[in-house]
């Protein structure tokens, strides 16, 4: 970073001419972990249970502080990167006369990235490049397998908690000043074709802003249970919270000094985001009798602003463009199978996108069934998995009594910060401070307050703002776009000599697209303003029993779509 009240190149008339002379303020971070768990029992009596919990925040920052003054002949770049590859895998497996096994996993990311201009002096007699780039690719998988000659009990709970803000910005106040230089390469001219985002046929010159992120998630959470009884259940919850914006702030000058400018000076402001999301809950029981339930609860909130603050002055000779792009891809599959003299099995998904969690769902007469995740006795599926998750972490802090956890790990008592033995106590005790602090693993309260907690108005935006002034020799573009496919199946079958299941699946969506042009704009090409929503979804509920009697109390499907723009 560039500190408060610092000058950089503050004399620049011995300086190397044209490009020869830049400044750049650059961050990077590149983060892989992978942690694995696995859980074994075998006996008279085979229990395996396998506890994975997993905190991780990642905070990436480039920045020109406030009060500065950067000069440059050639260009400025602020720019910071991340990526970002988490890998946590759990599985339990028991077997024996009675075979049970268990496995909870809970992973919590919070990841920031941000490149800014406070309100400072920046002058490029090229261009000035602000960007924050962060892509995120993460895998869960919870597993349990139960198998036993009297009775095998499969049961895997796997939570995820996802919050990310990625953040391109001049701040308020501040003075940029960018003639136009070579160009910036891949810079979003706020289309979409296929799941990608459109750059611009050649280099812009001039000031470019820019916002973009990636999320590519597959959360799979699978139980089995065979034996003379098979049991099994798997829960799986899915909490995303996505922040991507790109801004010029209130009272912020843009190329105020025309003079020397570049015809083919741009001013870009643009922010996109795109997310892939898979997520797959299976569970499978056989047996005399098979029992087998699946539930998938989640909700996706993801952000897209591209903003002109109030009374900021932006001018170009060439185009001024504000440009926000979303696309979301997101595919729910979740299955349970139950065989067996008798069968019994069921299938739940809700999830919401863009709006709080739905839970309820009414009948054709209009009257309400109660909510889905609900056995009817006072007990929630999303309840018991925030509990499994909270119990979890408590068995790997050792705050639930049962085993010491992180307290096994004690000091030596020689005061000596650097035996072996308190090295360790050190790290582990760093390691439960980040569990147990704020922003740590989540609790049952906190994950019931995400799920019913209202986003607000959750959409993509480019907006200039009122009291902005925009001014374009070339023309002026304020555009927000946005693309969603969504598919969500759910399904059960359960077959014997009676077989009885239920299915359902409640899909939740509100999205809001807009594009508004409150400020003054001049311009001496076309003006555009254009909001475009594109949206596909599939929503699928499948019911089947077999047997000599079979029986399927209730089949609820349900989708609730709300859309603005």
């Amino acid at each position: 970073y560039i500190g408060d009240n610092a000058m950089v190149n503050a004399d620049t008339s011995t300086a190397l001419g044209g490009n020869g002379q830049s400044v750049l303020v650059g961050a990077g971070d590149d983060f892989y972990h992978l942690a694995i768990g696995v859980g074994v029992g075998v006996g008279g009596v085979g229990v395996a249970p396998n506890v994975g919990v997993n905190v991780i925040g990642n905070t990436t920052e480039a920045s020109i502080g406030d009060s500065a003054t950067v000069n440059a002949l050639g260009d400025v770049t602020v720019e910071a990167t991340a990526k970002e590859d988490v890998a946590l895998i759990g599985i339990a497996v028991g077997a024996g006369g009675v075979g049970v096994g268990a496995n909870v996993g809970v992973l919590t990311i919070d990841d920031t990235t941000t490149a800014s201009i406070g309100d400072s002096h920046v002058y490029a007699g090229g261009d000035v490049f602000v960007s924050a780039v962060d892509d995120s690719h993460v895998f869960l998988l919870s597993g349990a397998l139960g198998v036993g000659g009297a009775a095998g009990i499969g049961a895997a709970v796997g939570v995820m908690v996802f919050d990310k803000d990625t953040e391109a910005f001049i701040g308020s106040g501040a003075h940029v000043d960018a003639l136009g230089g070579s160009g910036i390469s891949d810079v979003l001219n706020g289309g979409i074709t296929g799941d990608g985002f459109d750059t611009t046929a050649s280099p812009v010159s001039g000031v470019v802003v820019q916002a973009q992120s990636s999320e590519d998630i597959l959360h799979i959470v699978a139980a089995g249970g065979g034996g003379f009884v098979g049991v099994s259940g798997a829960v799986g919850v899915t909490l995303m919270n996505i922040e991507t914006d790109a801004r010029i702030d209130a009272n912020a000058v843009v190329n105020g000094d025309q003079g020397s400018a570049h015809s083919g000076q741009s001013v870009y402001v643009n922010a996109a985001d795109a997310v892939t999301t898979q997520t797959v809950i299976v569970g499978v029981a056989a047996g005399f009798a098979g029992i087998s339930g699946a539930i998938d609860v989640g909700t996706l909130n993801a952000n897209v602003n591209a903003v002109v603050g109030t009374d900021a002055e932006v001018s170009a000779k060439g185009k001024i463009e504000v440009n926000a792009a979303s696309v979301k891809h997101f595919t729910g599959f979740n299955a349970s199978g139950a065989f067996g003299a008798v069968g019994v099995g069921g299938a739940v998904s809700v999830w919401s996108i863009g709006t709080s969690l739905e839970t309820t769902t009414t009948d054709d007469q209009g009257k309400a069934t109660g909510s889905a995740l609900s056995d009817g006795k006072g007990n929630s599926s999303d309840t018991y998995a925030a509990g499994q998750s909270e119990s979890g972490t408590g068995l790997a802090t050792g705050s639930s009594g049962k085993g010491g956890g992180f307290g096994n790990f004690t000091d030596d008592g020689s005061g000596n910060a650097n035996t072996n033995t308190n090295r360790v106590h050190g790290g582990t005790q760093k390691a439960l401070g980040g569990v147990t602090g704020p922003g740590g693993a989540p609790t049952q309260k906190s994950i019931s307050d995400e799920e019913s907690k209202n986003p607000g108005s959750v959409g993509t935006t480019a907006w200039v703002k009122v009291g902005a002034h925009l001014t374009a020799g070339g023309a002026i573009g304020v555009k927000a776009n946005e693309k969603d496919t969504i598919t969500v199946d759910a399904g059960q079958i359960s077959a014997g000599i009676v077989g009885a299941g239920a299915s359902g699946a409640i899909l939740s969506i509100a999205d809001n697209v807009a594009a508004k042009a409150d400020g003054t704009l001049s311009a001496g090409g076309d003006i555009d303003v254009d909001a475009t929503l594109n949206e596909v979804v599939h929503l699928t509920a499948i019911d089947g029993s077999a047997g000599r009697v079979y029986l399927n109390p209730s089949q609820k499907t349900q989708a609730l779509l709300r859309a603005r723009h």
